[in-house]
């Protein structure tokens, strides 16, 4: 065939488990020739599947969480489908649903503390607001007696003890009224503080599980790049026929054997490519042939009175000539390039085989059978009359 022969290797080191072709078997591409032992291969592709739906159910819940309000929770975690498909996937969504559920009852309880002492402080607001204006009003009434008193203190008709009974009351209240509105303003302003921590909280929680998706995401995208390599790992043990072509050497014979990475197991020549013949000419008769001349291919294993003879074309030419080490004949390899791959017949397609041995007819020329039948005589021509 044309194409080079296909040399099958195992890219990975791995104990043969099956050989499932002989030499000389034809087969088709995406046959598989060998198994490696997958155990190890499967072993790596669960272990990173596992880390993978691991991140991406925790990714699931901490963008869930990056919702989470105080009044509400939080929305619901949106767990991809494929994970709830399979019994591993729906064991992983359990637990992060039950660190979810921690988390949130974890902080709840803590902003419930923060919620409580607001309300303390609400109620201690509430309460300061109510007694303000009786506090004024008793104050206003006091003030009011002074006003009225201060007249008859100078006629002698109100003792002086009363005087400063009343002046007493009046600082009384006055100290009550400055101590009620700073304890209302003391108390709205923890009030405001409970809030703030509150939102403290609530914005920590939630960028702590931002920057803690980041991070899961990070690792997630490095993770699925290496989950790739070791699917592709694991499709790598069967080793499989690139073309449709026949075995032609098996290097590995033995199940249980180890194959090494780069090994090279068998060997496949390929049969839908069209055919290259290898033909040996004589040096008197290479002076005639080039490249592009038309050519005539009969199989020796076929009739050729039957079947005919294949189209072909000289493709190259050696560049020296060669000699055959056994009977010392010097000769020169030309390779000639068939139309079809096989032989046509009313019956069906006759296969051509590596190895098999063919008769190649160059076409250098063409003549008439006048010519042919003159040339001896031209020849005898062209040295008639001559004498030494």
């Amino acid at each position: 065939p044309i194409s080079t022969v296909q040399r099958l290797q195992s890219l990975e080191s791995g104990i043969i488990s099956e050989i499932l072709v002989h030499e000389g078997e034809i087969v088709k591409k995406g046959d598989v020739l060998f198994r490696l032992n997958p155990a190890q291969a499967k072993g790596d592709v669960a272990q990173v599947q596992a880390t993978r739906e691991g991140l991406m159910a925790a990714i699931a819940r901490l963008q869930a969480e990056t919702g989470l309000q105080a009044e509400t929770g939080g929305t619901q975690p949106r767990y991809p489908e494929d994970l709830k498909q399979t019994e591993d996937g729906r064991k992983v969504i359990a637990t992060e649903e039950r660190l979810r559920i921690e988390r949130a009852e974890t902080l709840n309880a803590q902003i419930s503390v923060l919620q409580q002492q607001k309300a303390q402080k609400v109620s201690e607001a509430e309460d300061f607001r109510g007694r303000l204006p009786q506090t004024k009003k008793s104050l206003e009434m006091v003030q009011e007696q002074l006003r009225l008193v201060k007249p008859l203190e100078k006629m002698g008709a109100v003792s002086p003890t009363e005087l400063i009974q009343l002046r007493k009351e009046e600082a009384n209240l006055q100290s009550q009224l400055v101590s009620i509105t700073q304890g209302q303003v003391t108390a709205e302003a923890q009030m405001g503080e409970s809030d703030a921590r509150i939102r403290g909280m609530l914005n920590q929680f939630r960028s702590e599980a931002r920057e803690d998706m980041t991070k899961r995401q990070v690792l997630l995208n490095s993770l699925e790049g290496g989950l790739a390599a070791k699917e592709d790992v694991l499709v790598r043990t069967e080793i499989r026929s690139p073309v449709n072509g026949i075995v032609k050497i098996l290097y590995v014979t033995t199940v249980g054997g180890v194959a090494s990475a780069g090994r090279t197991l068998a060997e496949v020549v390929p049969l839908d490519d069209t055919l290259m013949v290898e033909a040996k000419v004589r040096p008197a008769d290479i002076a005639f042939i080039h490249p592009e001349l038309p050519a005539k291919v009969r199989i020796t294993a076929f009739d050729s009175g039957l079947f005919g003879a294949m189209e072909a074309v000289v493709e190259r030419i050696s560049p020296d000539s060669q000699t055959d080490e056994r009977t010392g004949t010097v000769y020169y390899l030309i390779y000639v390039r068939t139309r079809e791959n096989s032989i046509k017949t009313p019956q069906g397609n006759l296969s051509i085989l590596p190895g098999m041995v063919a008769e190649v007819d160059v076409i250098t020329g063409n003549r008439t059978v006048l010519a042919y039948l003159l040339q001896p005589i031209t020849r005898g021509l062209q040295t008639a009359l001559r004498e030494r």
